[in-house]
C-alpha cells in the first residue's frame, strides 16, 4: 500500500508523488514546467515527462543532472489532460457585480456625508 494508493481509494483520481525526499529548487522548476504543460493540454504523464526533459535541459552544473534532483516525481491514477474552462462561472460573475454596487453604494454614502 502506498499514499498513493490512499489518495484514490479516497476519490482522488490522481496525484503526483515523491518515491523520496527532494531539493525544494529542483523540484520547484520541475512542478512549474509540469502545470505549463498541463495546462496547454498535455496528460498529466507526458506533462510529467517533458518536465523532466526540460528540467535536464536546462541544468547547469552536472551533478544537478544526477537522478535525485528529478527522477523522484511520478504520476499515478487518471493520466487524462485536464479540460480547462475559460470561461467564469455565473455566480462568480453575480457576487462579483454585487460586491461591487455593494462598495459604490458606501462610498457614494460616506462622501455626500462629510
Amino acid at each position: 500500500m502506498s499514499l498513493a494508493h490512499a489518495f484514490t481509494y479516497a476519490g482522488v483520481p490522481s496525484t503526483v508523488m515523491s518515491l523520496w525526499q527532494v531539493s525544494d529548487a529542483s523540484t520547484a522548476d520541475l512542478l512549474t514546467d509540469f502545470y505549463k504543460n498541463l495546462k496547454d493540454g498535455v496528460p498529466k504523464d507526458f506533462a510529467l515527462q517533458q518536465a523532466k526533459l526540460s528540467y535536464l535541459n536546462s541544468v547547469r552544473a552536472p551533478e544537478q543532472a544526477h537522478p535525485f534532483f528529478w527522477a523522484a516525481l511520478l504520476s499515478y491514477g487518471n493520466q487524462d489532460a485536464i479540460e480547462f474552462s475559460n470561461r467564469l462561472p455565473t455566480w462568480v460573475l453575480v457576487v462579483s457585480g454585487i460586491g461591487l454596487f455593494f462598495v459604490l453604494f458606501v462610498l457614494t454614502n460616506v462622501t455626500t456625508r462629510k
